[in-house]
């Protein structure tokens, strides 16, 4: 079983079986001295700027291009970058607003997708757009903009 699961379990275990101590049902808690796993620490892997370039290239004059463009040149996350709308972009101040993330429900729940608000308040944020972006002659966002236009209305 993953490290983290059993550290999941193991915490639930623990609450619950301290609510029987309190409730007088049992006497000790026999978890108490369950030995948890250690987790890994996650250390992300990042694209180094020739992997960057390279990809760019490959992927110019695909769909694909601004929106990994513009992920680069940013930083924004995948989700945040999936729940842009039209209106949260100001190419004339140079800004993307970051307002909302869009997930992908696969368990636990109903299947689905669902646009709605950041985890957090300081995930709510301005981003500025790169000099590269705004000033391109060839601006990706731009162009990915007018090549949708006719099939979107509002969504990126």
């Amino acid at each position: 079983m993953n490290p983290l699961s059993v550290k999941h379990h193991v915490v639930l275990l623990k609450t619950i079986l301290n609510s029987a101590i309190r409730q007088g049902i049992i006497l000790q808690n026999p978890v108490v001295n369950a030995k948890i796993p250690k987790i890994a620490r996650y250390i992300p892997q990042t694209c180094t700027a020739e992997q960057i370039t390279k990809l760019l290239n490959e992927l110019k004059g695909s769909q694909f291009y601004a929106i990994m463009y513009v992920a680069f040149w940013t930083g924004a996350r995948r989700g945040e970058l999936l729940a842009l709308k039209w209106s949260d972009v100001d190419l004339d101040r140079k800004r993307i607003y970051i307002q909302k993330v869009h997930t992908v429900v696969t368990k636990h729940f109903k299947k689905g997708k669902v646009k709605g608000q950041t985890k957090t308040d300081p995930s709510i944020r301005v981003i500025a757009i790169s000099v590269e972006i705004s000033m391109s002659s060839n601006n990706p966002v731009r162009r990915f903009r007018k090549c949708r236009s006719n099939s979107y209305t509002d969504t990126i």
